[in-house]
This record gives C-alpha cells, sequence and structure tokens, in this order.
C-alpha cells in the first residue's frame, strides 16, 4: 500500500502522531530498518508514533496477502505484460506491483481530494522534535536529512498530482530509480501511460466494490 491508501483505510481525526507512524516505515527506509521492535516509551507522542507503524505493518501484511491485492496485482502484471514495450523494459513485475500500489492513491484522490487534504494538514500538525525524539530511538543518524526530506515531502504535496498522467508515470519512474532500475525511455513512458488508463478503466468500473474490498482486505 502506498501513503494515502495507508492514511485512507487507517487514519484517525486529530491523532496526527498516529497517521504520521502509518508512513514512518515507508519514509524512512533506508535510515532505519525497522519499527518493530517495542521500546520503552515515557511519552503519549512516541507511543502514538509507534502504534501508527504497527498499523502500517498489519495493513501491508493483511494487504498482500489478500485476494483483492492478488487479484488487481493479475490485472496489472497482465496489462504491462501485453503493452508493446521496447526490449529494454527489465522488472516489469515490479513495475506492475507499484503501478497497483499508485493506482489505488490516484484513485482515492480523485474521489477523496479532502482526504487529501486532511492527510497533509495532520503530517504538519504534528511536533517536529516529538519525531525527531522518536526517530532517535530507532537508531536514525542523519536527523536533519530525514528533514529536509519530510519537509519537502509535505510542502510540495506531489500526491495531488498522481490524477496527472505525465507526472504520475513520472512516480513510477523514479521508484523504478531507486530500485536500481535503469530509467524508462521516453517511447516506454508513453506505453505506460496508456497502461496506466488501461487499469485504471478496469479499476473504476466498480468504484464502490474497490473501496469496500480495500477497506476489508485489511481488517484486524
Amino acid at each position: 500500500m502506498n501513503y494515502f491508501s495507508h492514511f485512507f483505510v487507517d487514519g484517525i481525526d486529530n491523532q496526527h502522531e498516529f497517521n504520521t507512524g502509518l508512513l514512518l516505515p515507508d519514509i524512512t527506509r533506508g535510515k532505519i530498518k525497522s519499527f518493530r521492535q517495542i521500546q520503552f516509551f515515557d511519552t503519549a507522542s512516541n507511543q502514538n508514533f509507534f502504534d501508527g507503524c504497527a498499523a502500517h505493518y498489519h495493513a501491508d501484511k493483511k494487504f498482500h496477502a489478500s485476494e483483492f491485492f492478488n487479484d488487481i496485482l493479475n490485472q496489472s502484471s497482465s496489462i504491462i505484460n501485453n503493452a508493446k514495450f521496447n526490449h529494454d523494459l527489465n522488472r516489469k513485475w515490479f513495475l506492475a506491483h507499484i503501478l497497483v500500489e499508485l493506482m489505488l492513491d490516484r484513485i482515492l484522490v480523485r474521489l477523496y481530494p479532502d482526504t487529501l487534504d486532511k492527510f497533509y494538514k495532520s503530517l504538519n500538525s504534528i511536533n517536529d522534535d516529538d519525531l525527531a525524539t522518536f526517530l532517535t530511538l530507532y537508531g536514525m543518524k542523519d536527523i536533519e536529512e530525514f528533514f529536509e526530506f519530510f519537509n519537502h515531502f509535505r510542502k510540495v504535496q506531489y500526491i495531488y498530482y498522481y490524477t496527472d498522467n505525465n507526472k504520475f508515470v513520472y512516480s513510477l519512474n523514479r521508484i523504478m530509480i531507486k530500485a536500481g532500475v535503469k530509467p524508462i525511455s521516453d517511447f516506454n513512458q508513453e506505453v505506460l501511460c496508456d497502461a496506466t488508463l488501461l487499469l485504471e478503466e478496469k479499476l473504476s468500473e466498480n468504484i464502490s466494490s474497490l473501496i469496500i474490498n480495500l477497506k476489508q482486505s485489511i481488517k484486524w
């Protein structure tokens, strides 16, 4: 699941530390190995950050094991494998996977822009010093570097741009590059844009069922 999907299914109004914790396992990747180790929390904010992280892990585990995810992954894989990419596109299986996760965010942004407003407002409502303290408990060394990224994330608010086809494909390309795959060529980006629209059309045929199944897939 991607950032907004986590907030959509598990976010709690006015529980800003918890809501931020829903993102921490993803946005600290490469800096903190895991938040699964329970620490001694002497403040409510630390406990709330941790509870959000725990909810993130639970949702990801349930989601990726769900029939719902496997169904839409199969649809995505079929579309990607049948698209007329040049032969220099590598790791199609990975592209199909991240396309599913970002596509869910894209659909949710179209349907619930007010909820995305709440998402960013919640991230901007935490005490950054409290977050720094929590991250230090889990061994983060480069706190300033992390906040440069996190502040940029909160300021740019690029999830809003997932509804733009070119920027959506750009985001997919950036994830591929970060995963060590060479950049997607301009030609293949055009093909990917068409594949994106086809998957979105298929998943949008029954929106109400899609939303229900998403929520059901991560139930405790």
